[in-house]
Formats: C-alpha cells, structure tokens, sequence
C-alpha cells in the first residue's frame, strides 16, 4: 500500500468528521482546554485528513480549533488508506490520548483482530502500543459480551472476569447482576472467586446468591462466605431462613449431625411462637383481638439478651457434647454444666419443685 502524505492548510469548517470513528464520545472539557492551549501555541501536532477531507486522525483537535474560531490549520493529507490502515491509526491515536471507552476499544481491537493483518496477538498488540495480554483479555472479553447480550454499562474488565467462570449459564446470570446492580470489576473479582469456591460443594448457596432479587452487597459476600463454612444439613436451614446466620454459625461448630439437628429444631420452635406472638400483637394493633387485661410491659433487649445466653445453653452444654471429648475436658465440661444448673437451681429457688417432679439432678456432686 502506497500512501502520499503532504502538509496541506484547510478550513476547520470545511472539514467532515469520520463516522466511523472508534472514538463515540468526545467531552466538551477535552475541545475547552485544547482550545485554551491554542492562543500560545496554536495546534502543535497537525490533525490527519484523507483526499476528502475526512478527518482521519485529530477530531478533538479540529473541534477546538473550531471552538477557538480559526480560520485555517495546518493538516496531514494522507491518500491511499484503506479502511483497516485508516482505523489502526486512529486506534493508535485515540488509545494513547483520550483513552478509548471499554466497549470502544474491545470493538477496534475485534475488528483489526478479524481483519487477519496480524500473524499473531503480539503483532498486533506492537502496533497499538499495549500488552499481549491486554489484546488477549479483550478478545475475551468480547466473546463473552456477545454470548451474555451484555451491554456497554459493564466495563471490558469485569465482563472479562465473568468470562472466568466455566459455566454458561453462571456466566449469563453474572452478567445481568453486573448490569442490574452495576457491579465493577473489584467486586466481581470477590464474586468469581467465591462462586468458584461454591459451585460444587455449596450449589445451593450459589442458586440463591445468582437470583435476580438478590442484591450482592460487601456484606452479602461476607454472609455467604460464612454459610459456605457451615455443614450442608446447617447451610441448608440458614438458606431456607429457618434459622439466622449467626445461631447457624454456632450449630455449625457442634460436632455431631444429630446434636445439629436438634438444636435446629429448638430454634426453629422459637421462632415460630415469636411469630405467632408478633401475629397475635399486630391483630390486636388493628383491634381485631382484644389485648389481655393486664397490660405487661417487655423489656425486649434483657429478653434478647437471656435468649441468646439460653441458644448457647441448648445448642453446647449437652451431655452428648461433652462426652465427645477426653477424659480431662469432659471433667472440666461437667463441672461448669453442673456449676451451672446449681446457680440457675438456687437463684429461682425450684428445689424442692424438681424434686417433687422427681426431675432433679445432685448439682453437689464432682
């Protein structure tokens, strides 16, 4: 290909903008402080015109010759470009300037990519001045944009790690929380990884984590990274909000299946008379039941407090606990077990109540 390239002074009224350009959005502060820069000294590097009078090269440098009101500039005058040569030297121009918009670049690089001009990713990646592994994860990336049907709001980076993951329809599910939630690249990093993790022992963690209504948070991560740790026969109860997260948390260390699932149980009937005692409170709020005669002011924070002390109780201070454990622990267990029951034993005095239920243990004994 030859070219004839000559030094040529135009009219900036006269010239017309190429639209085809990679380059789809040109902020009106770039053409102000460029036009600033001219008073001084004037246009420094000349804008690049075809035999039409195409700019080729140099739009934001017209513009501001425009905004500044000149007369006449100095142009590059280049003939016999074809359409592959006239966008590698705008892909030169507009990566090195006024860096190029994610999907803007993943476009020209695809498309000089496809034009088969280059033997390989390093050739191609010389003449645009970046990385191999820059040429490398846009191609990637835009593989990926297509097969998702992402649109420009994901930047080339995050669609990229999305396109990390092995599964197609993970990869698609990811791709609408990224343009939903408008979720960048640091986050969907954390995403990727944890998704990894979960995919296989925890699918079910990683089905109720892609749904739509599930807005991924920093604390949402957190959580899951927490009920992934948790046994499946726990992890499930949470997923289900059976239960919370952190009574889940404290299960999770007992060590045997059916000491879990009992305190499971123990918990869920809690909540379900704290439900019905919320139902029965809102009912009479719309006066459809009446309240009780006597009027019984709760303090819910001291209520709070000892039910979180009983959840710890219940869940490890069992017998089946602490006979898990050898000789010298299990000794050290009992005796704060039975420390335990004595103190709660005398404080509300219920002696001689257990005794007569035939319920009550010896708390003296070691």
């Amino acid at each position: 290909m030859q070219l004839n390239i000559k030094i040529v002074e135009r009219d900036p009224n006269k010239l017309k903008f190429d639209p085809n350009q990679p380059r789809k959005e040109i902020k009106k502060e770039w053409i102000e402080e460029m036009s600033k820069t001219y008073t001084k000294q004037g246009i420094i590097n000349d804008p690049e015109i075809d035999e039409n009078n195409v700019v080729i090269t140099g739009e934001i440098r017209v513009k501001s010759a425009l905004k500044k009101g000149l007369r006449k500039i100095k142009c590059k005058q280049i003939t016999g470009l074809d359409r592959m040569s006239r966008l590698e030297r705008q892909a030169i121009e507009n990566f090195h300037q006024h860096g190029l918009g994610s999907v803007e670049r993943e476009r020209v690089i695809k498309e000089l990519h496809d034009s088969k001009n280059y033997t390989t990713h390093h050739d191609l990646a010389n003449i645009l001045g970046v990385s191999d592994a820059t040429i490398s994860a846009t191609l990637r990336a835009d593989k990926v944009r297509k097969e998702t049907k992402t649109g420009p709001i994901v930047s080339t980076r995050t669609i990229e790690t999305i396109g990390r993951i092995k599964n197609k329809d993970t990869r698609k599910k990811l791709a609408r929380k990224a343009e939903n939630e408008n979720i960048g690249e640091r986050t969907m990093r954390k995403i990727v990884k944890i998704v990894k993790e979960i995919e296989k022992e925890a699918p079910e963690l990683e089905a109720e984590l892609l749904k739509p209504e599930t807005k991924i948070t920093e604390e949402k991560l957190e959580e899951v990274k927490k009920i992934a740790k948790m046994p499946k026969d726990v992890r499930t109860q949470v997923i289900k909000k059976e239960i919370s997260v952190e009574d889940g948390e404290s299960i999770a260390e007992v060590p045997k299946i059916e000491m879990r699932k009992e305190a499971v149980e123990v918990l869920k009937r809690q909540k379900r008379d704290y439900e019905l005692t919320k139902e029965y409170i809102v009912e009479v709020g719309k006066g459809n039941k009446k309240a009780p005669t006597k009027v019984v002011n709760l303090d819910t924070k001291i209520i709070n407090q000892f039910n979180q002390i009983y959840k710890q109780v219940i869940v490890k201070m069992t017998k089946r606990l602490v006979d898990s454990y050898n000789t010298q622990t299990k000794t050290q267990l009992r005796k704060i077990m039975k420390a335990t029951a004595k103190h709660i034993i005398t404080e509300l005095d219920i002696k001689k109540e257990l005794e007569i239920k035939g319920d009550i243990i010896n708390v003296e004994a070691t």
